[in-house]
């Protein structure tokens, strides 16, 4: 990025940092970018000072028709012959920077080549091929754009697996405590619970009433967790300059999700005891 820029109208105070490219008359077509107004390098010759710039560059520089206007990049005067629609060069992480593009083969530093699935390894070699023509000391360096996108999300990539795993192992244990403490209170009230059969009450109310406890249980915790998850939501989220943001419904999901879990593993221990034999839990007594 640079400040080395100037355009019409623009405050003797006024700096703006945008990033540069350096490219070659098939940027444009080879990565199929849209242009909002203009052209592209095509028609480009090599001395000549024209650029092209993104939509966010336009605006910030004031310029509602830009296309045409003389701008001074480098301390060199040159005409905008197109602006690009905005897309992100970099991860999401920043806001989107203005950019300009300049027409200079000679100070490209990488190559890049599409290739059709299943064809990379011979493309590799064949670029080896040709690199080892012009450099016969240092090896070709290359890498995959799909790779090289991705690594700028590898934390969070690596985070949201450890999230994932922890989870599961906090539900399996969770899970286990309330299956302990269902079998718990089963062996506790199991005179009450031959009792209430012998005086009728049919098994799904026993089961409900040994698990409606516990789901108030469930309930007081997910009404404890639901603000600690929001605000560490909503500060993870800050990290990004382009991100979602938290709608209701997703936290109502994962309560009817929780509150689902909880009543299964609970429903197994009720059920098992709200089926027992009320002669046996009363004869020994």
């Amino acid at each position: 990025t640079t400040t080395d820029i100037a355009w019409p109208r623009k405050a003797p105070d006024e700096k703006m940092w945008i990033a540069q490219f350096f490219v070659d008359k098939n940027f444009t077509s080879f990565f199929h970018t849209q242009f909002a107004g203009g052209k592209g390098f095509e028609n480009t010759s090599i001395n000549a000072n024209e650029y092209i710039i993104n939509e966010t560059a336009a605006r910030k520089m004031g310029l509602k028709s830009a296309v045409g206007e003389t701008i001074t990049f480098h301390e060199k005067p040159g005409i905008v012959i197109g602006v690009v629609k905005d897309f992100y060069f970099e991860s999401f992480h920043a806001e989107l920077k203005p950019a300009i593009f300049q027409y200079v083969p000679d100070e490209l530093i990488c190559v890049y080549a599409r290739v059709q699935q299943g064809n990379a390894n011979k493309a590799i070699a064949v670029a080896q091929s040709i690199w080892k023509k012009y450099e016969t000391v240092l090896p070709m360096e290359y890498a995959y754009l799909n790779d090289t996108v991705a690594g700028q999300y590898e934390k969070e990539e690596r985070a949201a697996k450890l999230f994932n795993v922890f989870a599961i192992i906090t539900m399996l244990i969770s899970c286990l405590g309330l299956y302990g403490l269902a079998t718990h209170s089963a062996e506790r009230r199991v005179k009450e619970i031959g009792i209430r059969k012998v005086l009728g009450a049919e098994l799904g109310q026993i089961a409900a009433l040994l698990s409606k406890e516990f789901i108030v249980l469930v309930l007081i915790a997910i009404c404890l967790a639901i603000p600690i998850v929001w605000i560490g939501m909503d500060k993870l989220l800050v990290y990004f300059a382009y991100h979602i943001s938290l709608q209701w419904w997703v936290f109502v999901v994962a309560c009817l999700g929780a509150i689902a879990v909880a009543a299964i593993t609970i429903s197994f221990r009720a059920v098992k005891a709200a089926g027992a034999n009320p002669v046996k839990s009363l004869r020994t007594e």
